[in-house]
């Protein structure tokens, strides 16, 4: 809830330096419906971050008679294409913008963020890729497997598009053997669900490239549609998962699936003693 607040915050700002639009999403209704205590922003925090000249230039933009612009129309096949591929320079400065503005969050508030961040073991050989609000849970199950001596570690992504490639693999500890990407969607028909398409690319264009000598044993898994718990238990599941010879390499987890075999077995909903 601190989170989503904080970043509702973080991704005006960045969009109105990079004048790009953003979606600031991180469950489909969990969080908006949850109960918990927050530090809220003081309104002169939000007046002293969000940048002022943009707010009047952007306002200066909307439709008005008194400097009237055509928007909308259609483009011919001579002209759509190219029209398309100019974009591309304001999506790539938006990275940039992004970590400018949490940093600036950070300064102002104490509480720093990263578009992609890393929690765990330094040398992690098993890692879990995640964003959304099952990150919390995924780093409490960390704090319990360090503690037994275990190198795991949960790689936070807080900047689903542009998805920027480089800071993702700069995240991910090249200790890592074995990853788990979960997405919380699912996508009938497809080779595998997004995060995970992604994060495949990312890996596979580098070994590609030279700049990694191996790739980590990398699996793809469902969970929480519709808001379906996602406890320690299943955490623990797909660590457990990582760590076995064969691992499933799409599965879900958080349900029984008696009918494609799919999901992987559930220990009891808590952390052991």
């Amino acid at each position: 809830v601190q989170e989503a607040q904080d970043f509702a915050l973080i991704s005006h700002i960045a969009t109105l330096q990079s004048r790009v639009p953003f979606i600031h999403f991180f469950d489909g209704f969990r969080t908006s419906h949850e109960i918990n205590k927050i530090a809220p922003l003081a309104d002169d925090t939000i007046r002293a971050l969000l940048p002022q000249d943009k707010i009047a230039e952007h306002r200066q933009r909307a439709l008005n008679p008194e400097h009237p612009v055509i928007r909308g129309t259609s483009a011919n096949p001579d002209t759509y294409f190219q029209s398309r591929e100019a974009t591309n320079p304001w999506y790539d400065a938006v990275y940039d913008h992004v970590e400018t503005a949490m940093d600036d969050f950070a300064a102002a508030t104490g509480r720093q963020y990263k578009p992609f961040e890393f929690y765990g073991h330094p040398q992690a050989e098993r890692v879990i890729v995640i964003m959304g609000s099952a990150i919390g849970t995924c780093e409490e199950v960390v704090d319990e497997l360090l503690s037994r001596g275990e190198k795991v570690g949960v790689l936070k992504v807080r900047l689903y598009r542009p998805f920027s490639a480089a800071h993702l693999l700069a995240a991910l500890p090249e200790s890592a053997r074995a990853v788990a990407v979960l997405d919380r969607t699912k996508e009938p028909g497809a080779l595998a669900e997004p995060l995970y398409l992604d994060v495949m690319t990312a890996l596979a264009e580098a070994f590609n490239r030279g700049e990694r000598e191996t790739l980590p044993r990398t699996i793809g898994g469902r969970y929480g549609l519709s808001s379906k718990e996602f406890g320690p238990e299943c955490v623990l599941a797909v660590f457990s998962e990582l760590q076995s010879a064969q691992p499933k390499p799409r599965f879900t987890v958080g349900i029984y699936d008696d009918v494609t075999n799919l999901s992987l077995p559930l220990g009891e909903n808590t952390l052991p003693a």
